[in-house]
């Protein structure tokens, strides 16, 4: 629904209120899951989002810097969501660590480089 478009006398009503409230809430829940999703398959099968394959960017294994597990990409989208909580200082860290490494890339084992990763 858009807010453009509501009637703003539901806006009085607690209950009506309530209903709008819970409507957007699901839309934005679907779209998160829906934009998790993408971001993983991404993930899963170039190794990076079309952002990252912008900038021949590619996420990694940390140890071995060949490709990241289907466990390591789940977990660091999982990640993302305790490098947000603190006011997104999970992926403030990367301008301060050593491996350039965000909260979630250290939670899931994984790093970020900028070539084709090892076979």
């Amino acid at each position: 629904m858009n807010m453009a478009a509501i009637d703003i006398s539901i806006l009085s009503d607690p209950i009506q209120s309530q209903i709008y409230l819970q409507s957007v809430m699901l839309g934005l829940s679907f779209k998160m899951l829906l934009i998790g999703v993408i971001f993983v398959l991404f993930w899963f099968y170039f190794s990076a989002t079309p952002g990252k394959l912008l900038f021949k960017s590619y996420i990694v294994d940390a140890a071995t810097h060949k490709a990241a597990t289907k466990l390591q990409l789940t977990i660091r989208y999982f990640g993302y969501f305790i490098s947000l909580m603190p006011l997104g200082l999970g992926f403030l860290w990367i301008a301060f660590d050593e491996k350039k490494q965000s909260w979630h890339d250290k939670i899931a084992g994984t790093v970020v480089i900028n070539h084709k990763p090892l076979i």
